[in-house]
């Protein structure tokens, strides 16, 4: 599976310290808020897409992750919902519509829409596993609730049978167990991620946090030097290509975060 369908969605969580987690976006998700909209903010779409509902949504959703494209939420919905009223439904349109409802913070909407894709498409698109595995995450976050935990769990799990070489699902796999102050379970699939991914910034540094709340300091402290390197390395270009979805404008800002978080969880073990 390439790189592209794996990162499909709002993905990926950065992690800091013993307690504290980031989404590592400026604008947060599950601020339960619909985005407000005036006719300045609404773009006119190229003429070859006109008529097309599904390719509207994508437009205003700004798939192609151009920071001087389009990228409105409210107006995306409106184009995927339309998409999933059409015949034949495009293959993806009710995974684009989750993952619009999980922007949102609407949890509850965005994994029916997610389950209604598997119902119709079955695993066309699997990274709709991962979209489940980030709303229960999230919900969790709120609910502490173990069965949104345990399907947090279950999701990452299952998107890793389909793509077992990338290192996101099994760093948010990580998050669910970090989450939870079940930091021993984070080690061997973090272990497993270095194995295909031995310079991946996000998996070190979630390895160093296994390891500084398992109290190993000292190697908490290798892989944040590790980690801190390879955040150094990142472009905005790599930050997209690990959060798409989210608002293309925040990406520099997103990766100076992290940037930020790698080197204060270095700290920590200094």
């Amino acid at each position: 599976m390439s790189r592209v369908a794996i990162s499909c969605i709002i993905g990926a969580t950065i992690l800091l310290g013993v307690t504290y987690w980031s989404t590592a976006e400026p604008t947060k998700i599950g601020q339960k808020a619909e985005v407000q909209v005036t006719p300045a903010d609404i773009p006119t779409p190229p003429t070859e897409i006109k008529g097309d509902d599904f390719g509207l949504g994508e437009y205003y959703f700004n798939q192609d992750e151009d920071p001087s494209g389009p990228y409105n939420l409210t107006l995306a919905r409106y184009y995927y919902q339309r998409a999933v009223r059409s015949n034949p439904v495009p293959e993806t349109a009710w995974y684009q519509l989750g993952r619009i409802e999980f922007a949102l913070g609407n949890f509850e909407a965005s994994k029916k829409h997610l389950h209604t894709q598997l119902e119709k498409f079955g695993d066309a698109a699997p990274q709709v596993y991962y979209g489940l595995g980030l709303t229960n995450g999230y919900q969790a976050l709120e609910t502490n609730d173990p069965a949104h935990w345990s399907a947090a769990e279950e999701a990452f799990q299952a998107f890793i049978e389909y793509a077992p070489e990338s290192p996101w699902p099994r760093v948010d796999l990580a998050w669910v167990y970090f989450s939870q102050g079940k930091y021993e379970q984070m080690i061997p699939h973090l272990e497993t991620a270095l194995q295909y991914n031995p310079q991946q910034a996000w998996v070190l540094n979630t390895y160093g946090l296994a390891l500084l709340n398992m109290g190993d300091r000292q190697a908490a402290h290798s892989q944040f030097k590790q980690a801190e390197v390879a955040s150094q390395r990142l472009t905005v270009t790599d930050w997209a290509a690990a959060y798409t979805g989210n608002d293309p404008n925040n990406h520099a800002a997103g990766l100076q975060e992290f940037q930020q978080i790698v080197a204060t969880n270095l700290k920590l073990t200094e």
